[in-house]
């Protein structure tokens, strides 16, 4: 139990007091979230937003709610239908208008904070400890983005229905009711329904229940009989993650122990040094030994053994995220943290001595006031970042009000984050242009170049995006819509014959060395990652056209396959995904290939091709090149 402290709660009867809770909370909450209020959407949120603004009509009549439920992210192994419900309720709400949608969350979070404050209460036993706990909660500046981000409303929601299942099983517990025991498993089984992470929940109940019956008359049976309902539905969920969605749920990180305890280093540095003044190594681990120490020196503390057993195990699942645990998972653990440093301040403040009791109220301050400065801070991010999303397509609109259906818009220059890692449009960039013009089937494509796109240049749209400007690129649209009108004409730009030496071109892996015989090169290729690299070259890539290859090969099966690759000049070294591939005859025969590069998409309009490399087979062959030809159309166009 926490020493009593020399703050105390002058005796406030307890319904009074919790409307004080209450008002403290959404007065310190709204001041700290004010920024993020009028956030425009970003990223993920336009992706959620825009399949509801063209689908919601048949939701409402009952139609696609396996695919809102199941099929929104398809990349994912998810079922959050608690999530995604929510999402729809607050769109019926609010429609397209963002306010709304982050005033619901503030909501939300205003509702954890409560809750926090009841179980510290019921975990404590002490009124103001609990308001302590719970405002630094209300203000954790690792929170925000749990809070501020549309999206990232799992984890709200399995911390509050965590927060809901332990003060029904606290009171369970005290009271011997089967009817809150059952309470706490529905919370349970809800918090399930909103995100995986809520596995963890019998694990910290059970935690709890065992830290507060040492010593004490313990039960096994009782345990057991206590604990049966969560593993029963413990089960039933795994097993209808399996034989219905045929998976666990959890889309992989391939996480080390060494990205466990990075990930876990970076959430307490976020949640104990939220002014981000960049904590060595030596002064994390000089946290660590003063937490040890604590734990030694108060080892008979239930509340700090409890607190500090919290965050790991409601850490944990945070893992299986497809990029490892992020701010946002750190919600629920995110308890522990408040409730381990009221702890200790309160701790500090009961003691004798004067001096260190006063340092014990400067540091709550200091904490305080440091939080709150962070989270402000924080939420100015989301700000900026909502600020960007909604220039950009409103500029995007005002640059072309007018578009046909299946209009084709390709982007350079999209901002994925704000420098302090804010989310802007890492996705849902598609959905938000879709969005702005109410039109579902235009398609919007975010490069770091713009690729040469020929099939359909007139209904092709560039935009270059700097910063927050919008300019659209007509002179690259002129230049595409002329390169497709002279397609017909054709012009050999480079022309190898390899009758008498190589032109140039090197032998680089698993090649025998070149001969030549009867007009061309004869080699062999020793392995199946054979290849040979052309001299350099200087073609634009809008002019590129075919590139024809005449060569026989002889093998131990009927067709071999081929790539050729080619080197822009923006790029470093040749890439797996910029080649041609090819099948060839194995019968000893010459036979001509013409592979069209222009067409392939993946070739860049500013680019230049500086080199080839010829993969001629995939077998050991006995390989024998008559010549190699490169094409260009447009040739004015250079």
């Amino acid at each position: 139990m926490i020493s009593k402290p020399k703050w105390n709660s002058f005796q406030i009867p307890r319904k009074h007091f919790y409307r004080i809770v209450l008002l403290l909370l959404v007065v310190v909450i709204f001041a700290v979230y004010a920024p993020s209020i009028d956030a425009y959407f970003s990223s993920d949120d336009f992706d959620l937003i825009a399949f509801l603004n063209f689908n919601h009509s048949m939701l409402l009549q009952g139609e696609l709610w396996k695919e809102w439920f199941l099929g929104i992210f398809n990349i994912y192994h998810y079922f959050r239908p608690l999530v995604y419900l929510s999402v729809f309720v607050d769109y019926l709400m609010w429609n397209l208008s963002p306010v709304g949608f982050h005033l619901s969350k503030i909501l939300l979070h205003l509702l954890a904070s409560f809750q926090v404050f009841v179980l510290s209460a019921l975990v404590t036993r002490r009124r103001l400890v609990a308001l302590v706990v719970s405002a630094l909660f209300a203000i954790m500046p690792v929170n925000v983005s749990a809070v501020a981000w549309m999206t990232a409303r799992g984890d709200m929601l399995v911390g509050i229905f965590c927060f809901t299942s332990l003060i029904f099983f606290i009171l369970s517990r005290e009271r011997k009711s089967n009817y809150l025991l059952s309470l706490a498993v529905l919370m349970y089984c809800l918090a399930l329904l909103a995100k995986e992470s809520a596995l963890m929940i019998p694990l910290a109940i059970l935690v709890y229940d065992i830290v507060w019956s040492y010593r004490a008359s313990f039960n096994f049976g009782q345990l057991a009989k206590r604990f049966a309902p969560f593993i029963l539905v413990t089960v039933i969920y795994l097993l209808f993650r399996i034989f219905v969605l045929g998976t666990f749920g959890f889309h992989g990180a391939q996480a080390s122990s060494s990205d466990v305890f990075n990930w876990g280093v970076g959430a307490l540095d976020n949640a104990i040094e939220p002014m981000n003044l960049g904590l060595s190594s030596r002064v994390i681990a000089l946290l660590a030994g003063v937490v040890i120490f604590s734990v030694a020196m108060l080892r008979g503390q239930r509340i700090l053994i409890f607190g500090l057993t919290w965050i790991p195990i409601t850490f944990i699942p945070t893992i299986s995220s497809i990029a490892g645990p992020t701010q946002r998972s750190f919600y629920s653990p995110a308890f522990g943290i408040a409730l381990v440093l009221t702890f200790v301040l309160f701790q500090i403040q009961s003691h004798s001595n004067k001096l260190i009791a006063i340092s014990g109220a400067l540091l709550l301050i200091i904490l305080s006031i440091s939080y709150s400065l962070a989270t402000s801070t924080r939420n100015q991010s989301f700000h900026r970042a909502g600020e960007i999303t909604q220039a950009i397509v409103q500029q995007v609109k005002s640059i072309a009000p007018i578009v046909r259906p299946e209009t084709r818009m390709i982007f350079v220059g999209v901002p994925d984050r704000l420098p302090d890692g804010t989310l802007v449009f890492l996705v849902g960039f598609n959905s938000a242009i879709q969005l702005v013009y109410n039109n579902p089937t235009i398609e919007a494509f975010n490069f770091s170049e713009f690729p040469l796109w020929l099939d359909d240049p007139d209904r092709t749209l560039l935009f270059t995006i700097d910063h927050r400007k919008v300019t659209e690129r007509q002179d690259l649209m002129l230049l595409l819509r002329k390169r497709k009108q002279c397609e017909a004409s054709e012009n050999l730009a480079l022309s190898w014959d390899f009758s008498t030496d190589a032109q140039g071109w090197e032998a680089w892996n698993a090649l025998s060395e070149f001969q030549f015989r009867d007009g061309s090169l004869a080699t062999h290729a020793l392995a199946n990652d054979s290849s040979m690299g052309s001299p350099p070259m200087n073609i634009p890539s809008l002019v590129i056209g075919d590139v024809e290859i005449t060569l026989a090969i002889r093998a131990d099966q009927p067709d071999v396959h081929g790539k050729l690759y080619w080197l822009g000049a923006l790029q470093q070294d040749f890439s797996p995904d910029l080649k041609e591939t090819f099948s060839v005859p194995a019968d000893g025969n010459f036979h001509t290939l013409r592979l069209d590069l222009a067409k392939n998409g993946k070739l860049l309009i500013q680019d230049r091709i500086t080199q080839l490399r010829l993969d001629p087979v995939d077998v050991p062959a006995d390989i024998s090149l008559r010549s190699i030809r490169v094409f260009t159309h447009c040739a004015d166009m250079k």
